[in-house]
């Protein structure tokens, strides 16, 4: 089940509630099953952002957050890693140099 609003720059879906804007499946996972105790986060099984099925919510730390969210290869193939990796300095996201270099390629007409 996919939120079809307004969602963030990284996919995830907002709404407000009240005077602050909640990301959607922490409410929804929230109206499932209760609180998020502290120190645990809700994590996308699917790696889907946008659902907010609760079925596909599961509880965790944020160190296993961090550690299923971490990916290998981008969406080319390409390792994620050594010489092929890079960390952008302005949003400290990992890239792929060899896809980088694919969007640089003019190609003449």
């Amino acid at each position: 089940m996919l939120w079809s609003r307004y969602r963030n720059e990284h996919g995830y879906g907002q709404i407000r509630v009240g005077e602050r804007a909640q990301y959607v499946h922490r409410v929804s996972f929230v109206i499932a099953n209760g609180a998020i105790p502290e120190g645990m986060v809700v994590d996308h099984v699917c790696r889907t952002p946008a659902c907010v099925a609760p079925g596909h919510l599961e509880l965790v730390t944020q160190a296993e957050n961090m550690r299923r969210a971490r990916k290998t290869h981008c969406k080319r193939g390409h390792r994620l890693s050594g010489a092929n990796a890079y960390i952008r300095p302005d949003n400290g996201i990992r890239q792929c140099r060899a896809c980088a270099k694919l969007r640089r390629v003019v190609i003449p007409y």
